[in-house]
Parts: C-alpha cells; structure tokens; sequence
C-alpha cells in the first residue's frame, strides 16, 4: 500500500500515519514502521499528525478516520482495517481501491446514497433530540428505509464520516438510535408527541 500511496499521492515526503495508539506501531511488523520514517505520526492520545501528503489509517475507529480524512486533505487515503469490512461504508462512499482484490468499490445504489445525504443533514445538530417531532422525523425516516435494506450501523457511521459528518456526532447517538421502532425511546409529549 505505501508503494500505491507513493505513485498516487503528492508531496510523498509529508506522508502520514493515523492509528489509535502509537503502540500499535509494535505489532504492525516493519512496513509500518517504514512508513513512518518522517516521524510524521498522529494518534489518538499523541499530536495529530500534519498534513501535506498521502494518509494511512492503520486500524482506525471512527474517530481515527476522521482525523485521517482531515489530516489527507484532499490527498489520498489508504485504510488497513482490523477486520475486513469494518470501513466499507467509507469504502462505498469514496468507491476505494481493494488491495486485495484489485477492485474499486461499486458504491450504494443511488437512492440509497440519496437517503445516506438526508440522514447526514438530518444530524447536522447530532442525533441526541430522537425525543422531539421535528428531528425524530428527520432521523428515523432515513434510518427505517437504510435498516430495511440490510445496512448496519457500522457502514452507515463510516459512510456519513466520508460524507463530511464528524466521529463525534455519527458515534454514541447515531448507535443508540439506529434501531428497529420498538426499540426506540418514545416522543417526548413535552414536544408535542
């Protein structure tokens, strides 16, 4: 992947790595450590890295890919996923390269990408007011007909994060309201429900 990073990127010189923890560095063997030559390192508890040149996010979560699509800037990105599919809705949403099949993603269906957009700025406020008419409605209709279609939490959360939301507000809310109905909490009668 760092050879792709290096013939598709710029500024190669001013790569960067993302990953949780600068302790993962131990197990990830001697490529990432290569990689990482320029000391240019960004994590979770550490700095933040600086942009200029191609972004590796090495096992992110949600909150490491966000720094990394910040930190690209416009560059490329290339991600090593813990477990394959953990980042497919990223994967979907920028249509990425698979190393390991050689295949561009095919993305989501259009309507299905359109009902994603209508769910990223339904939450442009976070998802935590699911309780009051106006937003639940701008919540629950997206996530009933993206449940429907089988997609998880998991893809949705990456591909809103590739869509410009932030880890932050597609995280802990977004989970706890990505459910089917009868799980849900009810309508505040406060708010006229």
């Amino acid at each position: 992947m760092a050879r792709w990073l290096h013939d598709n990127g710029k500024n190669y010189d001013r790569r960067a790595l993302v990953l949780p923890y600068k302790g993962d560095l131990n197990w990830g063997g001697k490529h990432p450590q290569s990689y990482v030559a320029n000391k240019n390192v960004g994590s979770r508890k550490g700095k933040h890295g600086e942009s200029g040149g191609p972004v590796l996010a090495f096992v992110p979560d949600l909150e490491i890919l966000e720094r990394a699509i910040r930190l690209a800037d416009r560059q490329v990105i290339g991600v090593v996923e813990h477990a394959p599919g953990h980042m497919e809705g990223w994967a979907a949403a920028t249509k990425a390269l698979n190393f390991v099949t050689r295949e561009r993603h095919p993305g989501v269906p259009a309507e299905i990408h359109e009902t994603l957009n209508d769910l990223e700025r339904a939450g442009y406020n976070g998802y935590h007011r699911d309780r009051e008419p106006f937003f639940a409605h701008g919540y629950f209709g997206p996530i009933d007909k993206l449940m429907e279609a089988g997609y998880t939490y998991e893809f949705v959360a990456s591909y809103l994060l590739a869509l410009g939301s932030f880890a932050s507000r597609v995280g802990e809310h977004l989970k706890r309201i990505y459910v089917p109905r009868e799980k849900r909490r009810k309508i505040s009668k406060r708010y006229g429900g």
